[in-house]
């Protein structure tokens, strides 16, 4: 009956609302679509979606920890965010497919060779010059960086990233292995231009009245970069000099 149906709708949207573990782990890699996603789930869930944006020094640190076999505490990590994506999580997906029984599995997905040419000109700029030298005199920069390099580029990609052949061949693997390991029931793959009906559909919930998000991230981070340089050259050179001048003066009088 349509309003047996109406409620079952309801009534699953309200469980996901009113949950408190994480419902939705998205195992996708960054650049695939992760930050619409991670909206589009905000909406839906109407709690804060964990992304590689929400990852604070010391949280930096832990996923770093988690990833060198060490004990970590995850649902302590997650608390408070209702879903879950991009690095450095999607890397973890089984470990929080155990963690979290109950969750769904979205894989964004993109076309591989349009993937490796995004991500080498958004999010590993900062492995390249000039932006590597700065990265240690900018805390934050610093702690996801080496995170990042450790996890995710010496880790998924074995330290050859620059070699697309193997990076382009690791990126269809792991959409492999994703298929394969995640049963069919709790998988979504997905791509952002699909829209709304998709994914509300993969998690029996109301389709919002409002576009599904569109932000490309790649238009805003060469500026952040840039941003990055500046605040370490002020850091690591212009203060130091500053400093150097004024108390050097000082002793001149």
């Amino acid at each position: 009956l349509p309003g047996q149906k109406i409620l079952e709708v309801l009534s699953r949207f309200v469980c996901l609302t009113m949950s408190e573990e994480i419902q939705v782990i998205g195992a996708g890699f960054g650049r695939t679509g992760t930050l619409s996603l991670k909206l589009a789930l905000e909406i839906l869930l109407q709690k804060p979606c964990h992304h590689m944006k929400e990852v604070s020094i010391l949280q930096a640190r832990s996923w770093e920890a988690l990833y060198e076999g060490k004990d970590v505490d995850v649902h302590e990590m997650l608390k408070g965010f209702g879903s879950c994506c991009d690095f450095p999580s999607s890397v973890f997906y089984k470990r929080l497919m155990e963690e979290y029984p109950n969750a769904k599995v979205v894989l964004t997905t993109r076309e591989p060779e349009k993937w490796y040419d995004s991500a080498r000109s958004t999010i590993y700029l900062p492995r390249t010059f000039p932006y590597k030298l700065l990265m240690p005199f900018i805390p934050l920069a610093w702690s996801h960086a080496k995170m990042i390099r450790t996890v995710v580029w010496d880790g998924v990609f074995q330290g050859r990233f620059e070699d697309r052949e193997h990076t382009v061949q690791v990126f269809r693997d792991w959409e492999a292995e994703v298929k394969r390991y995640v049963p069919r029931e709790r998988l979504l793959v997905f791509s952002a231009k699909e829209g709304w009906e998709p994914l509300c559909k993969f998690l029996n919930v109301p389709v919002p009245d409002v576009p599904y998000p569109n932000v490309n991230q790649g238009s805003t981070f060469r500026p952040i970069m840039k941003g990055a340089i500046v605040t370490g050259f002020v850091l690591f050179f212009v203060l130091p000099v500053s400093v150097a001048a004024y108390f050097g003066f000082g002793r001149t009088q």
